[in-house]
């Protein structure tokens, strides 16, 4: 006796209570969102919010914020995930840029928390957990060691004396993210 086995991932019809259950999830991530802004505020950290775009399939397309956070140690960018995620009932994460170490923030029925390695870290959502958090993940942001902070520190110091010149430090700003970006293979 054969079998048909097509391996084609048919799509998930939409869920009958998508759009409440959309709403909510949005709600709970404005939520996260307001409730880390302030605390960065509070910091005087910079703060920057942006909005992006997530299609699910049970749910549909819906906007969420996205948070910009410019420490002393570093920048972060707190941003959510989906909805629907697996052991989870939602997903941000909160990442150093331009290293890409992160946390995941994730919601569980017991709520909010930080996921952590090694799991005994692992930290409910709460204003000193995610300050402690943000602040120990902004140092991770720009290694000492790498080759790419080492290769930017030579060239903005090989080229210090164009920094007088009127608009020589956004070009230079420009120059080091494009290698950056060609280092890490990002485009």
């Amino acid at each position: 006796m054969q079998t048909d086995t097509k391996s084609e991932t048919l799509p998930r019809p939409p869920m009958e209570d998508g759009e409440a259950q959309r709403d909510e999830w949005v709600a709970a991530v404005e939520q996260i969102v307001s409730d880390a802004e302030a605390w960065a505020a509070e910091r005087h950290w910079f703060v920057h919010r942006d909005r992006k775009t997530i299609t699910e399939s049970r749910i549909g397309s819906y906007d969420v914020p996205v948070l910009m956070i410019r420490t002393p140690a570093g920048r972060l960018v707190l941003e959510p995930g989906e909805r629907y995620v697996g052991g989870a009932t939602g997903r941000i994460d909160l990442s150093a840029f331009p290293s890409y170490e992160y946390v995941l923030i994730v919601r569980t029925d017991a709520g909010w928390h930080f996921v952590i390695n090694p799991p005994t870290l692992d930290r409910p959502w709460s204003k000193e957990a995610f300050l402690e958090i943000a602040t120990e993940l902004a140092k991770k942001a720009w290694p000492a060691s790498s080759s790419v902070w080492n290769e930017s520190a030579r060239s903005n110091a090989s080229t210090s004396s164009r920094q007088s010149q009127p608009g020589a430090r956004r070009a230079l700003s420009r120059r080091s993210i494009r290698a950056r970006c060609r280092t890490a293979r990002i485009r």
